[in-house]
């Protein structure tokens, strides 16, 4: 065994350049693998750590109001843990710029009453900063912390506030965040806009004193007892919560209750989910595909360094070596070569991609702190991942160990015969020139060999264009979004609905352009045994400011009749055209709508269900009024407008387009652009390995016939000119494969992420297999360098010797 462990140690130093690139590949499949599912583990532990502790509540409800010996009495019932009976209100806030008055954006709050001192309630704060606050003469606050730090408040800072047309002045003694929170969404705006809509959490007294609600609540958290929430699985305690949610549904049901909710539909955690089920599939996908290609390239150069040992591998059979050993002496050489080389880089790798994606993610996710650490099982899968590769790959060349008896291996392998090649038989090879026939001859004698090469570099073009689309996409979003579907430049939401001349009351303000009202109403629909809460929003007729598309991207005008739904209720729920679909008013249990699907419409952001203003109004049996209004502005007057509008105590909230351009790029954008920047990476790394190794490979096959040319009288850069002929059109041929499978697999990871919230379209503008298809030409220029040194160090000596 020493003298075949010496013959592995030359040959890894002989292979050296393939061994550094393919394990590459390896420790970037490994540490991408332990990276994104430590990290996905992490952000489950730091959720699981952050509900536990901080009591989140199962069950939530909002209603229009109820004393608070309701609460009492829900507390009683068999399974119910705890009970928060609360008050939960919006409002505007008016901030303040650093010594420059009055900031003239308004911005939503939505305020919440904790619990009196004493009582540790449901939904507990976590406070970064300050304390909590105390009943005051002036009305203290604590605020969630995305919003704190977009705006730069500090404890101390004091700000106005205007709820149900009260203004109040309010100081900060506090920073918070709470596990209901942890994504705070505004409920007129489906993105986050930590700038413009923030969280405050306020002294029960104070916020009884400004809503008039004092013994009273309209806010509803219930913790469900372990003893039916650990039990989920079985069929018993299943139907024992949803009786305790059917019995608190029925004591709600007289006090404007819609109805309570269960922690999945509740919108902080049902975003959380939704990113942490990403985060867990992409921890699957983009790993295998760097490992698969890493199994592909081991195989490649197992099955080549095979054939180029014919000689070694007869001589070490004839002198006695077992098939067995001689097996297992080159999976050694091929462990050591690319795998075990690669793991632990790979570790060390993912140790410190796992860091940085979970900074990432703390500007996303607003946890008490992500610990990030290596998680012992992602080790383990990621080692054995790590070898998994070198076992599949070296299998197939491997075999021919078997299969090789040492006096036919002694032999020079037999030369390949063209004739069966169909421009052989039809004389087209004769026209033209000889070097060109020698190119086309050698690739095509080995057509099985031509496909693996040009799979190889395929799979990096692959990559590449698959990494690069997810700017495409999110560029696609974010244009379609906020300037083809959303053209107005303000949405304001008002407290209750107000009849149609406040319409022409907001085009007299400076600065107003145009103006467009619409009727937002909750709902329930439902549809057999399918049932979702949603907004039904009747549109104007003829609305500029506003805009449905399809999936090609042109506008749907809502029906006359009958219901606009989003594609979502067609894959989901089944329905089809005409079907019928009843939807119950959430502010009034008692009534419902009997409607019929007209259409549906591919929305990229959120959920919807529309149709026609005057048709809402007739079902409603209501005249027409508005609870949401789209503006057009003028820039240059955007500033005196604001300060009208905060002067205008029917307006709720005031959401501003650019604002959620901007809050969707910090957020989403930000943690999207570092995904891709580690994948961007990992893409050129992948690019190089599979280039560098394809010539590398072709070179080590051809270096004997490369030599005899040589011999010949062909010159250096004639036999260099033959390996760039052979190379370069494996490397055109690989270009569209490479584009077509490049475009397939961003589809099916596109698909298979897909969530409710985001619809990310398969999007990929020309210049991202531009830039791609660009790489590879440079990965195949830079190998060429390495390959025309080579090409010069052909040892004509071995030519001279004779093979047999």
């Amino acid at each position: 065994m020493q003298t075949l462990n010496r013959k592995l140690f030359r040959n890894l130093k002989k292979l050296k350049a393939q061994t550094i690139t393919t394990a590459i590949l390896i420790a970037c499949g490994v540490g991408m693998l332990i990276a994104t599912s430590s990290a996905h583990e992490a952000l489950k532990d730091s959720r699981d750590r952050f509900y536990r502790d901080y009591q989140f509540a199962h069950l939530f409800g909002d209603l229009k109001r109820a004393p608070l010996f309701v609460a009492d009495r829900i507390s009683t019932i068999p399974g119910v843990e705890a009970v928060d009976a609360g008050i939960s209100i919006d409002g505007l806030i008016h901030l303040e710029m650093k010594g420059k008055g009055p900031a003239p954006e308004p911005a939503v709050g939505r305020f919440t009453s904790l619990p009196e001192a004493g009582s540790a309630g449901l939904n507990r704060l976590y406070l970064r900063t300050g304390r909590l606050p105390h009943e005051s003469i002036t009305p203290e606050v604590v605020l969630h912390e995305g919003f704190a730090s977009a705006n730069e408040l500090h404890p101390g800072d004091r700000f106005g506030i205007l709820i149900q047309g009260r203004e109040e002045r309010v100081q900060v003694v506090g920073i918070a965040i709470s596990p209901d929170t942890v994504y705070a969404l505004s409920s007129s705006a489906p993105l986050p806009d930590d700038r413009h809509f923030g969280i405050g959490w306020m002294a029960r007294a104070d916020l009884e004193r400004l809503t008039d609600m004092a013994g009273s609540f309209n806010h509803l958290s219930v913790l469900i007892s372990p003893a039916l929430e650990g039990q989920k699985g079985k069929d018993s305690p299943i139907r024992t919560i949803k009786t305790v949610k059917t019995t608190i549904d029925d004591i709600l049901k007289p006090y404007g209750s819609p109805g309570v909710i269960d922690r999945s539909l509740q919108s902080s955690d049902r975003f959380v989910e939704n990113e942490i089920e990403e985060q867990r599939v992409m921890a699957l996908i983009i790993p295998s595909i760097f490992l698969a290609i890493a199994a592909f390239l081991i195989q490649i150069i197992s099955s080549r360094l095979i054939h180029l040992e014919r000689p070694e591998i007869a001589t070490l059979k004839a002198l006695g070596y077992p098939d067995r050993t001689v097996t297992l002496h080159y999976l050694k050489l091929i462990l050591m070569m690319m795998v075990t080389i690669g793991i632990v880089p790979g570790i060390a790798l993912g140790g410190g991609i796992g860091k940085l994606l979970s900074m990432s993610y703390e500007r996303f996710f607003r946890f008490p702190s992500i610990d990030f650490s290596i998680h012992p099982n992602s080790a383990l899968i990621g080692i054995l991942a790590g070898i998994l590769p070198g076992l599949v790959g070296s299998a197939l060349g491997l075999t021919g160990i078997f299969r090789l008896r040492p006096a036919e291996a002694l032999k020079p392998p037999v030369p390949p015969s063209f004739h069966f090649l169909i421009f052989e038989r039809d004389g087209i090879l004769r026209k033209i020139p000889v070097r060109a026939r020698m190119i086309l001859r050698n690739l095509f004698a080995r057509p099985f060999r031509l496909i693996l090469s040009i799979l190889g570099i395929s799979t990096s073009l692959m990559v590449m264009i698959m990494v690069f689309s997810w700017n495409d996409m999110l560029d696609y979003l974010l244009v379609t979004e906020f300037e083809r579907i959303e053209r107005g430049d303000l949405t304001l939401g008002l407290i209750k609905p107000a009849p149609l001349a406040v319409l022409s009351d907001l085009r007299t303000l400076p600065g107003v352009l145009d103006v467009e009202g619409y009727r937002s109403v909750p709902v329930r629909l439902k549809h057999g045994q399918f049932s979702r809460e949603i907004a039904l929003t009747g549109w104007p007729e003829g609305a500029k400011l506003a805009q449905i598309l399809d999936r090609e991207g042109r506008a749907v005008r809502v029906p006359r009749e009958g219901l606009l739904l989003s594609r979502y209720f067609e894959w989901k729920w089944g329905l089809k055209p005409g079907d019928p679909v009843r939807a119950e008013l959430l502010e009034n249990p008692e009534r419902s709508l009997s409607l019929r699907v007209a259409g549906f419409s591919d929305d990229l952001i959120g959920i919807s269900a529309n149709l026609r203003s005057t048709e809402l109004s007739r079902a409603m049996d209501e005249e027409p009024a508005y609870n949401q209004i789209r503006l057009k502005i003028d820039p240059k007057q955007a500033i005196p407008l604001f300060v009208k509008l905060k002067e205008i105590p029917l307006i709720q909230s005031v959401v501003k387009r650019s604002a959620l351009y901007r809050g969707f790029q910090e957020s989403m954008g930000a943690l999207i652009a570092t995904s891709t920047g580690i994948l961007t990476a990992f893409a050129l790394a992948i690019a190089l390995g599979v280039i560098d190794n394809s010539v590398r490979v072709s070179f080590s096959e051809r270096s004997w016939e490369l030599a005899s040319l040589r011999v010949l009288g062909f010159q250096e850069k004639d036999a260099f000119r033959l390996l760039l002929g052979e190379n370069a059109f494996q490397t055109l041929l690989a270009i569209p494969i490479g584009c077509l499978i490049g475009y397939a697999l961003t589809g099916l990871t596109i698909e298979s992420i897909h969530a409710e919230e985001y619809d990310f379209p398969v999007v990929m503008e020309l210049k991202t297999p531009v830039l791609a298809i660009a790489i590879v030409v440079a990965a195949f220029g830079a190998s060429l360098l390495s390959l025309y040194r080579l090409s010069k160090r052909i040892p004509l000596i071995s030519a001279l010797k004779a093979r047999e």
